[in-house]
């Protein structure tokens, strides 16, 4: 059963709307719960709300010392791309109008060589979403606008950077409106990778997930696609022959909507829900299709719902976000490779935010993340924990 990634405090995507659907809404709503004070490790620095942007789906990207990121809306109501010292301090580079820049950006942002790049999930002549650069100070150009059924639409995650040339993941549109794996280079020139078949050919769909690069083979996740929608992990190459490595079939998880992180020979993973308690898992897999394993299923008291995003790596245990469970409104989790999970942090009020997203960013040891809603306005947070 695909699910589709307009999920969380109510968001509903407007782009490609009719390949995407609904998940389930997180537990718990900006307020809904009694305040939860938190750990001594916690603090939120900052609130979103307004012209500042609103609605953080993305993780964050640390630029010597500086944290770069986006907003899914807010600014002038498309969205807006951010900086951020680590005390809090909050500057919009630049606000999406919402016609042919692009709109609603869910993707974090990548360096490459002295520019921030990034995609927005909608806007454009297509209205199917946009590949922008911005520069440091916030000049803000569009290298490439997606048309659907030719190379793609929707694209929902970060970029990656291949020795110059960026690839990417389109979550609908192509050849059989299944999504696409495209690349681009950094002066806007695209084309098609491959093109997903879906169900209907047992291969990939949909997916949500950006890709990670393993030795020179790129790895991902689609949301849906395999042989009942719960979702596949895939590799291409980087000549764009595409080979299937796992289906999932929701005892070991259903509908992966983060990352993949390379661990030596293994990749690991989460599913949004499937699993023993289908509130999710964290799983892995070899790169070459072999041994996998779920790690965990989440069973509500210790988060549900892992988001976009996935997980990082610090010294050999793995740290994520779930967007519910808990004691309230998600949690901040770690893991080892055996499976041994631990709750760090308890999202519960608006105090500290609700229903966090996207990858944890490390900055010196110190963890920094968002949340989609909650914080002093109800329009999300940006939080420091240490692990």
């Amino acid at each position: 059963m695909r699910v589709g990634f307009a999920f969380m405090a109510g968001v509903v995507l407007t782009a490609c709307s009719s390949s995407m659907h609904s998940l389930p809404s997180a537990s718990g709503s900006d307020g809904a719960w009694a305040p939860v004070e938190p750990t001594s490790a916690y603090q939120s620095i900052f609130s979103f709300g307004g012209s500042a942007g609103a609605g953080p789906y993305a993780g964050l990207l640390d630029v010597k010392g500086t944290l770069y990121g986006t907003t899914w809306t807010g600014g002038n109501g498309s969205g807006v791309v951010f900086k951020m010292t680590p005390a809090g301090s909050e500057k919009v580079l630049y606000s999406f109008k919402g016609g042919n820049d692009g709109s609603f950006p869910y993707a974090p942002l990548i360096f490459v060589n002295g520019a921030l790049y990034g995609t927005t999930s909608s806007g454009g002549p297509a209205n199917c979403g946009t590949v922008f650069r911005i520069t440091l100070s916030g000049a803000l150009k569009t290298l490439h606008d997606f048309k659907n059924n030719a190379d793609g639409c929707g694209p929902q995650d970060r970029l990656l950077d291949v020795k110059g040339t960026l690839y990417g993941t389109t979550n609908s549109g192509g050849a059989h409106m299944d999504g696409t794996v495209y690349k681009i280079t950094t002066s806007g020139l695209e084309k098609v990778l491959y093109a997903f078949r879906g169900s209907r050919y047992n291969d990939a769909g949909t997916p949500v997930a950006g890709l990670i690069n393993v030795k020179g083979v790129l790895y991902g996740t689609t949301n849906g696609g395999g042989t009942k929608q719960d979702g596949t992990v895939y590799r291409v190459t980087l000549s764009g022959s595409e080979k299937v490595l796992h289906i999932f079939n929701g005892n070991d998880g259903n509908s992966p909507l983060s990352r993949l992180l390379a661990v030596g020979n293994a990749l690991y993973g989460t599913t949004y829900i499937g699993g023993a308690h289908n509130l999710g898992t964290v799983f892995a897999i070899g790169t070459s299709g072999g041994g996998f394993k779920v790690i965990h299923s989440f069973d509500g008291t210790d988060g549900a719902g892992p988001p976009l995003g996935g997980l990082v790596n610090l010294n050999g245990i793995l740290y994520g976000v779930t967007s519910g469970g808990g004691t309230g409104s998600g949690t901040v989790f770690s893991i080892t490779a055996a499976g041994k999970e631990k709750v760090l942090h308890n999202f519960g009020s608006s105090f500290d935010g609700v229903n966090p997203s996207g990858s944890l960013a490390n900055v010196g040891g110190l963890f920094y993340g968002v949340t989609i809603s909650g914080g002093s306005n109800g329009k999300g947070t940006v939080y420091s924990i240490q692990p």
